[in-house]
C-alpha cells in the first residue's frame, strides 16, 4: 500500500475534506492524520462535498510509496467571475443597456453557476 498525503493551500480553511477516489467518498480530518492509504497504479480523485463545492475529475498515477497533493481554490475560475461582475457593475454605472439590465443580471449569474457546477471550486495540483 502507498500512502496519498494530502496538503490544503494557503487559504483553504477546512477541519475535513471529503475525496472522491475510484467512486469511494473517503473523508480526511485536517487535524490529525492527512494520509491514506491507497493501492498501487492508476486512479481517479476528486473533491466532492456537494455539487457545487467539488473539483475536477484528476487522474493519478501511484508509482511511489509516498504520493502528495495539494488542494487549493480555482483561481481562474474566481478570475472570470470577478470579470463578468467587473462587466456587469461597468454597464450598470455607465447605464448602459437599461432596458435589459435585469435580464444581464439572470444571465451573468446563469453562467458563474454553470462555471461552478462545470469547472469545480477546488483544483487539485499533483506534486
Amino acid at each position: 500500500m502507498a500512502k496519498l498525503n494530502i496538503r490544503l493551500g494557503k487559504f483553504v480553511n477546512k477541519e475535513e475534506i471529503a475525496l472522491k477516489i475510484d467512486e469511494e467518498i473517503k473523508t480526511v480530518y485536517m487535524k490529525g492524520n492527512k494520509n491514506i492509504d491507497i493501492d498501487y497504479g492508476e486512479h481517479e480523485i476528486s473533491v466532492y462535498e456537494n455539487f457545487l463545492l467539488k473539483s475536477r475529475m484528476e487522474r493519478i498515477n501511484i508509482t511511489e510509496k509516498e504520493t502528495e497533493i495539494r488542494i487549493d481554490f480555482n483561481y481562474l475560475l474566481f478570475g472570470i467571475i470577478s470579470v463578468l461582475h467587473f462587466i456587469l457593475v461597468g454597464t450598470i454605472v455607465m447605464k448602459l443597456f437599461t432596458s435589459i439590465i435585469f435580464l444581464m443580471v439572470l444571465a451573468v449569474l446563469a453562467i458563474e453557476f454553470l462555471l461552478i457546477v462545470k469547472m469545480g471550486v477546488y483544483k487539485i495540483h499533483i506534486n
